[in-house]
């Protein structure tokens, strides 16, 4: 099967699976939000990994194994939803003791989980606007969504190197990006742009990824909208923080170095090692190397992740030398 062909497979299999997939995980995990997640995390896994290994016999299987696995995963590092991690591990012990599991559940043709997903969306509590926004983005397909994974999932082959090392999405070789996927991604878009209305937060996600993938070199990605497109999302520290670099790109690191600097008393970016990144990113443009080394050592304290730390420090290296960072 060709990749066009897997794409395409892939794309039904979502539009057939993903009502029953996120029911099943909201009654695993009683948050419809967390489902939704997990369902988007496990729809990106299979756009990697499908391509290569085909699609697999019982898709709606391996799609909620996938987001089972990460369900738990996150269980364990939210530690608000530790007793929601118990939970799973009764449902493992009943499934042991011979109990149906949620794999058995998810197969059936209507199922009590899709039901009772239906019910929610029905609720006399919300409004009809919300019951009717619901019920679209839970059961009725999910098309901004299914622009935005696979314009992400395009870049996939050209995020590291062959050492595995991370590359930063403007020195990305972009012949290495899946263009099929980029052109289902902006059709997916152009979809979803059709039915009007105010854009929710995927749309708004899909369309600055589309800005992205439309520009042939970084030079001539349209940063001015990408900018203008984060003030429509939710505003939050981490909206914020990306806002900032496009704000850089389109206006220069004077105007992004502003906004990160009334983001440094944020409670919940107090260990978020990529903002003292942005931060020296924007100093070294600026000339204060010496500024950006200290801010580039924090973020090293930060981070776990060992590529990253060297990456960093290779970057903070070559602020100490008050030469530009390679890469």
């Amino acid at each position: 099967m060709s990749a066009s062909e897997t794409h395409r497979a892939i794309h039904a299999v979502w539009r057939i699976e993903s009502p029953r997939l996120i029911a099943g995980l909201a009654r695993l995990l009683r948050d419809v939000g967390l489902a939704e997640e997990l369902a988007q995390d496990a729809l990106l896994a299979a756009l990697t990994h499908w391509p290569e290994s085909g699609v697999p016999d019982n898709p709606g299987a391996w799609l909620m194994a996938t987001a089972k696995r990460r369900g738990i995963d996150e269980l364990r590092r939210r530690k608000m939803l530790e007793r929601k991690h118990e939970e799973l591990c009764l449902l493992k012990t009943q499934r042991e003791q011979g109990v149906p599991d949620m794999e058995g559940a998810i197969d059936d043709q209507v199922g009590d989980n899709l039901l009772s997903l239906i019910f929610t969306s029905c609720h006399p509590v919300l409004s009809s606007e919300a019951r009717v926004a619901l019920t679209l983005r839970l059961l009725g397909g999910l098309t901004g969504l299914v622009a935005l994974m696979e314009i992400q999932a395009s870049r996939v082959g050209a995020r590291t190197d062959a050492q595995g090392e991370p590359i930063m999405l403007l020195a990305q070789n972009r012949a290495r990006w899946d263009h099929v996927l980029i052109g289902r991604g902006l059709s997916a878009l152009r979809r979803a742009e059709a039915l009007g209305g105010t854009p929710g937060p995927y749309a708004v996600q899909a369309a600055i990824a589309a800005c992205h993938a439309r520009a042939l070199t970084p030079e001539h990605t349209d940063w001015q909208r990408i900018a203008a497109l984060y003030e429509q999302l939710q505003p939050s520290p981490v909206v914020e923080l990306n806002r900032s670099v496009a704000v850089a790109m389109a206006h220069g690191p004077e105007a992004g170095l502003a906004i990160v600097d009334a983001l440094q008393g944020e409670p919940s970016l107090k260990s978020y090692h990529l903002l003292p990144c942005v931060r020296a990113d924007f100093l070294v443009k600026l000339g204060r190397f010496g500024e950006a080394h200290a801010d580039l050592t924090r973020a090293i304290s930060m981070t776990k992740n060992a590529r990253e730390q060297t990456l960093l420090q290779e970057r903070a290296d070559a602020c100490a030398r008050g030469e530009l960072p390679s890469r």
